[in-house]
């Protein structure tokens, strides 16, 4: 099995509303989620997925396949096998 290279991360800052951090806290506390960070990247990572699957969509109707270049190995293999995050995020 090939091994999968990790992408590099790049650091952001963002705001979010106070109930939020509240249960990315208790995911943390519950030990379903290791970090603030992997809420996060789990959450956006299902939230791009979804947007692909809907273009997918729309453009089969249209006759205009798109190549998603954006969404590398990593993201594919997470979407195939999920984990505990991705199913305590949804």
């Amino acid at each position: 099995m090939e091994k999968l290279e990790k992408p590099q991360l790049k650091n952001i800052t963002i705001n979010l509303p106070d109930q939020y951090d509240e249960v990315i806290q208790k995911l943390i506390t519950l030990k379903l989620i290791p970090s603030r960070s992997e809420a996060i990247r789990a959450a956006l990572r299902e939230f791009l997925l979804d947007e692909f699957r809907n273009l997918d969509i729309y453009n089969s109707f249209s006759g205009k396949p798109i190549k998603n270049s954006f969404i590398g190995p990593e993201m594919e293999s997470n979407e195939k096998k999920g984990s505990a995050v991705d199913t305590a995020l949804r």
